[in-house]
Formats: C-alpha cells, structure tokens, sequence
C-alpha cells in the first residue's frame, strides 16, 4: 500500500515538474517573441527594455506587450507602456 502511494506521489510530482517547465518554456518564447519584435523595428534594444521585457512574468501581460512592440512608434513609448 504505501509504495503503491509513493509510485502515484512520484507520478503526480513529475506530471507538476513537466506542467511548470511548460509553462516556463512558454513564458520564455513569448518574452523573445517581444524582444524580437523591439529588434526588428527599432535595432538595438538596451538593457533597461530587455529586463523590463524578461521582468514580465505572465501569459497575458507577454501578448500585450507583444502587441505594444509591434504597433508603437518607438522603444520609449514600448517602455512607458508596460
């Protein structure tokens, strides 16, 4: 009985470890998603608009940020409107 409950713990903590990292890897592709986006439009990106960028820690924070990079007419007016 008890190893039949450490065989289900181990399973059920595998299938949160692979969720997470998900979730992780999907934050991250969005993130240089946005930072490709700034690149394209407006060349170099420094250092306070990437970390603003990597700072951004949810789905749907990320696609409107996506949005804002591809419609502003500049990477300070990006900035300002995170």
């Amino acid at each position: 009985m008890m190893e039949r409950g450490r065989k289900e713990g181990l399973a059920e903590g595998r299938t949160k470890g692979l969720k997470e990292g998900q979730a992780k890897g999907v934050l991250e592709a969005r993130r240089q998603a946005v930072l490709e986006a700034l690149e394209t439009r407006f060349g170099e990106v420094g250092e306070r608009a990437r970390q603003r960028v990597r700072d951004l820690a949810d789905e749907a924070r990320l696609s409107r940020a996506l949005r804002l990079a591809i419609t502003v007419a500049s990477l300070q007016e990006f900035v300002a409107g995170l």
